[in-house]
């Protein structure tokens, strides 16, 4: 007997293999394959098959494996695995098997109604209906620790009896397009035709919530400049398509009437799914090949490699104004409120959690600002900002009183007037509420320091910037 997994995303990996013990253990003589077993186009990663196909047309049961996702689930995929499963049983002329195993809290009504509302059966992760499950898959299985076993294998591999967590996930866009198209991605086009979608896709474009995929010719009238954009756009698809991995950060840029916010997005996955047809003799032509891509909010306005003094002051600049925003207006107030709570802490039943939250958010935010310098390339920048303020004022050391006076404060801050202070902060964060009368005094002295920089890094920005503008 053969069992066939499917699922939507690569992070249930570990689900269906769980899922694939659990089966394995009912009979010696079961074979149960996942569908992450395979690639895009069908062939084995490994295992007792060569192709997904080869599997299908023994497979006898057919899981739809459903845990709890962030995500609306990829039904294409299942549908399409499914399709092929349903297919091959009507030429054998052979009874379907096909469960929809899912979490409690997932609704399996849109891949149960797109996917095979007449042979498909709901089997929510509950004890009753999934001994009932492993009844039908293994009708002559009387051992009870057996069954024991596989029962709580096949609810851990759907996360039941576990409460689920969502996240907000980033804006995907799928573009999916026939293969007889595919030649319009060299001539820098997106064939009219395609079909724009993906998870919160209507949200990067400006339209009502929840709305369908609709064609590239609709989809483009939004965009500024569609023309440059659609040619972007269709030169990273194709490059993708042939060389199996991303390259550039794609814009996407709306006209302003619009009211969205610039985004860029990357192609992390390409997919080819065979025809859908029914016939023997299905032109490949009319393959699926989709495109998905994450947008996020790009860092797109510096070039970290820029190690001009203009550079240098603007990315200064900057991280003391995220220091400032961050760890200075934010942090510190609420370190200070959390302080002033203490007298009456007894009355306040979730006071050590208040201390907790707000030093970890403190360290959080050192942390992102830390990572924000790296990206920067702080390491090195810190050596030149020692003659910043004299290139700025493109003088040599000791023409200047002013030039002299301010990169001499510049000099003592970045970095050595820091460390000190950031260790007593650290100090005091350590020992908690007892503490945090000292941190909130380091980050005060901090904050003075941080208000140097600010003022020194600004002013050489202007001035640099009239040099060279």
């Amino acid at each position: 007997m053969v069992i066939y997994i499917a699922h939507s995303a690569p992070r249930h990996n570990v689900a269906a293999d769980r899922a694939k013990s659990a089966l394995g253990v009912g009979s010696e003589d079961t074979i149960v394959v996942c569908s992450h077993e395979f690639d895009e186009r069908g062939k084995a990663r490994g295992g007792p098959y060569t192709t997904r196909e080869l599997a299908l047309i023994d497979a006898g049961t057919f899981i739809v494996l459903m845990p709890p996702t962030d995500a609306p689930l990829g039904d294409l995929s299942i549908g399409v695995q499914l399709g092929e499963y349903l297919q091959i049983r009507r030429q054998r002329k052979e009874a379907a098997k096909v469960a929809c195993l899912h979490h409690p809290d997932v609704d399996p009504a849109e891949i149960v109604s797109q996917c095979a509302p007449d042979v498909i059966t709901a089997v929510p992760g509950s004890e009753v209906s999934v001994r009932s499950l492993i009844g039908q898959i293994y009708p002559k299985q009387g051992h009870e620790a057996l069954i024991r076993t596989m029962l709580t294998e096949l609810l851990a591999a759907v996360g039941a009896g576990v409460v689920t967590e969502r996240y907000t996930t980033a804006p995907t866009l799928t573009i999916s397009m026939v293969q007889a198209d595919l030649p319009l991605l060299d001539l820098g086009q997106i064939p009219p035709n395609a079909i724009v979608g993906g998870h919160r896709w209507e949200r990067l474009f400006g339209r009502a919530d929840g709305e369908a995929g609709l064609p590239w010719n609709v989809v483009r009238q939004n965009l500024q400049n569609p023309e440059t954009w659609e040619s972007v756009l269709a030169e990273e698809l194709d490059f993708v398509r042939l060389e199996k991995r991303q390259r550039d950060v794609v814009p996407i840029l709306l006209e302003e009437r619009t009211g969205v916010s610039p985004m860029g997005a990357v192609c992390q996955k390409y997919e080819v799914y065979p025809s859908s047809g029914t016939a023997v003799n299905a032109e490949v032509s009319s393959n699926v090949h989709r495109f998905s891509l994450v947008a996020f909010h790009a860092p797109m306005l510096y070039d970290p490699t820029d190690n001009t003094p203009l550079a240098d002051a603007f990315h200064l600049s900057v991280v003391a104004q995220l220091y400032r925003f961050l760890v200075i207006e934010h942090d510190m107030e609420t370190l200070k409120s959390t302080l002033a709570m203490a007298p009456a802490k007894n009355k306040i039943r979730d006071f050590v959690q208040r201390v907790d939250s707000a030093i970890s958010d403190l360290r959080r935010h050192t942390l992102l600002l830390d990572i924000e310098s790296r990206r920067r390339n702080f390491m090195n920048r810190m050596g030149r900002f020692k003659e910043l303020v004299h290139q700025a004022y493109r003088v040599k050391p000791g023409e200047n009183a002013e030039a002299d006076a301010k990169q001499a404060r510049l000099s003592e801050i970045m970095p050595q007037g820091w460390l000190p202070l950031s260790e007593s902060l650290e100090d005091g964060l350590k020992r908690g509420e007892s503490g945090l009368a000292d941190a909130i005094s380091a980050l005060s002295r901090i904050a003075e320091l941080n208000g140097d920089v600010i003022k020194i890094s600004a002013n050489c920005y202007s001035r640099l910037t009239d040099i060279h503008y």
